[in-house]
């Protein structure tokens, strides 16, 4: 009989032991009268009392190690292997298995499983044995902390462009061509990629935004674990908080931004990171987990052409350091330039019409969304990235050793990165802000837990501390997505039936989104928004012949869109402001209107019904309502 045989022979009787002697302190605590709970509480402490001491000395014959450093890894994996439990049992809920006995078992034996192979490998194992390194307690960490995630999420809000994302991903799963029955400015990996996401929910019944929240919550996890065997801790109480910082960092501090596409490269680019460390330091790494890191990287970073700065300051940053011995071609290096070309020629055979009409459209028409740069620097996101630096700058001047490894340059050339995709892209909007915010964070914890760490002299940085805290509170300031459509107005849409036709004439989408999707409505327009209309309009660029063709365009394909499919409601915005800045423009319907064909349309078939803070909505007269034939089909 093998050591392992033993092992589980023994665990398998200890186990049996543990849960007689617990079932008889119930019986006995009911017997004195403690009631259900209390008894019950002392039946299972009592029960892991005895599981814990036999499989110390028996089981796994660790009784030389020190108990104080067991007992909270024992306590842990318990917690992890029971959330490991429940989840099978949600799960299984969710497929018809309910109060099912052998759904029950099932879960049993992974509680069991899970619950062996913990101990064996995370809290009884040999005082000089690898995994007693501080990183031991990642893995039972994070399986309690997924867990809770998946249990405590599923119902996060999400913002309108995700649902935007979706809405597509739907359109184009029932035949439409998207750069053509779908006017989306952004390049297709996002729609391919919820298409994708879609088609198995839809295999496995379930929602495909909560099955996304769920991918997110399994994907954070796994870089978590990646960037903390990477960054190897001395301690598992340093472990133990870095590996709660980065998958808050991964997690919540997006969480105002959750599955945007900055929140997926962040996703992808953390593990990167700690990836392109451990090249500069010219370890041994396993290569499927280089494969796996550099799949999720060449993702995350084609999501937007901007993120290319990411991988590429990296990249320049271990030329430097390696000269001679630096290789261009790695796996991870391999992975993205295959893909980068792969998706070119996907876009290209695939998808001409992004690079035919939208790209043209919006090198013509989208400038005017940018904000001018000083107020880019005076926003909320740059002063916290100014504090973190400074704070780093602070500790560098004391103690430059702590910088030697190279885990921490490589997440502040990360950190820059997305902080010039951030400058670059020029809008100042939130969520361009969440991966660079999320990294400086990481690069701050890794500071100060990470091996070799200033943990035990924190006081004596006290800047660093509340560099760490100043994205918690702004982040906890603004809390998770938040519908901005009117009470009213949401209210009118809830009201129609599921189906309906609505359409909206706005700048800014998130003002009837997600609060159309939600309510379960057709939307009517090819656009998402008329972002176009500060530049058409504006006064600045009057005049220009390619501008005025271009709004024309849009008012033909406009009114097409509510003759083909005419909506029963139509949500107007009455204000030009954007990015809290008056615009000099016409109103969307103001701009509609200055087509006569269209204004006629509109005054014949539609009147006001509801105003509501900034928003205007219009119901539709159908009295010999003319209905085209050949018409684009929603769904």
């Amino acid at each position: 009989m093998t050591p392992t045989s033993m092992q589980v022979a023994r665990f398998g009787i200890v186990g049996l032991l543990n849960t007689a002697l617990g079932y008889l302190i119930i019986l006995t605590g009911l017997a004195l009268g403690w009631g259900d709970i209390l008894a019950n509480a002392a039946g299972y402490a009592v029960g892991l009392l005895l599981s814990f001491h036999l499989n110390r000395r028996w089981t796994f014959a660790a009784a030389s190690q020190s108990t104080s450093r067991q007992w909270p890894l024992f306590a842990l994996v318990v917690l992890a292997a029971y959330t490991c439990n429940l989840l099978i049992i949600l799960v299984g809920a969710h497929f018809g298995f309910r109060e099912s006995p052998i759904l029950q078992f099932v879960a049993i034996i992974t509680y069991s499983v899970v619950f062996f192979l913990l101990s064996k490998t995370v809290v009884f194992i040999d005082q000089s044995d690898a995994m007693l390194r501080g990183t031991s307690i990642t893995i039972p960490l994070l399986v309690v902390m997924t867990g809770a995630a998946l249990m405590l999420l599923p119902t996060l809000p999400l913002g309108h462009d995700v649902y935007w994302q979706f809405w597509i991903a739907r359109q184009l799963l029932n035949g439409a061509e998207l750069y053509r029955d779908i006017l989306e400015i952004n390049p297709p990996l996002w729609f391919w990629a919820a298409s994708l996401i879609t088609k198995v929910a839809t295999a496995v019944d379930v929602d495909p935004l909560r099955l996304l929240v769920q991918l997110i919550i399994l994907w954070s996890a796994a870089a978590t674990s990646i960037f903390v065997k990477f960054v190897s801790p001395d301690t598992q109480y340093q472990a133990t908080l870095l590996t709660i910082a980065t998958f808050s960092a991964l997690l919540l501090l997006p969480i105002g931004d959750f599955a945007q596409r900055e929140h997926l490269a962040l996703i992808a680019a953390v593990p990167y990171a700690a990836l392109i460390a451990a090249r500069e330091e010219k370890r041994a790494i396993n290569p499927w987990l280089v494969a796996f890191v550099g799949i999720g990287a060449a993702f995350g970073f084609a999501l937007k052409h901007y993120f290319v700065a990411v991988p590429l300051l990296l990249e320049l940053w271990l030329l430097y350091r390696l000269r001679r011995t630096w290789r261009p071609f790695r796996t991870e290096t391999v992975i993205l330039g295959t893909a980068a070309v792969g998706y070119i020629f996907a876009i290209i055979f695939t998808s001409r019409d992004f690079l035919d009409v939208i790209v043209p459209m919006v090198a013509l028409a989208y400038d005017d969304f940018a904000l001018s740069p000083i107020k880019i620097l005076l926003s909320k996101y740059t002063l916290i990235w100014f504090v973190g630096v400074i704070a780093i700058f602070s500790v560098f001047r004391t103690n430059r050793t702590l910088f030697e490894r190279a885990i921490l340059p490589s997440a502040l050339l990360s950190f820059a990165g997305f902080s010039l995709s951030y400058f670059f892209q020029g809008k100042g909007w939130g969520y361009h802000a969440a991966p660079a915010t999320s990294l400086l964070f990481v690069a701050l914890a890794i500071l100060l837990v990470g091996k070799p760490g200033i943990f035990k002299n924190a006081r004596q940085h006290p800047l660093l501390i509340f560099a760490l805290l100043l994205p918690v509170i702004v982040v906890g300031l603004r809390g998770p997505y938040k519908v901005a459509t009117g009470k009213q107005t949401v209210a009118l849409l809830q009201s129609a039936p599921a189906g309906t036709n609505v359409a909206a004439f706005l700048v800014n989408p998130s003002l009837v989104w997600p609060a159309i999707e939600q309510a379960k409505l057709k939307w009517s327009l090819r656009y998402y928004a008329f972002w176009m209309l500060p530049t058409i309009t504006s006064e600045d660029r009057r005049g220009e012949q390619d501008l005025e063709l271009l709004g024309k365009h849009i008012i033909t394909q406009t009114l097409n869109d509510i003759a083909c499919n005419p909506p029963l409601y139509i949500v107007v915005d009455t204000q030009t402001t954007l990015n809290n800045i008056e615009y000099n423009i016409s109103t969307p319907l103001e701009f509609l209107k200055s087509d006569l064909k269209f204004r006629k349309f509109f005054d014949n078939y539609y009147k006001i019904i509801l105003q509501d803070e900034r928003l205007e909505t219009y119901v539709l007269n159908y009295n010999n309502i003319e209905i085209l034939k050949e018409c684009r089909n929603i769904f």
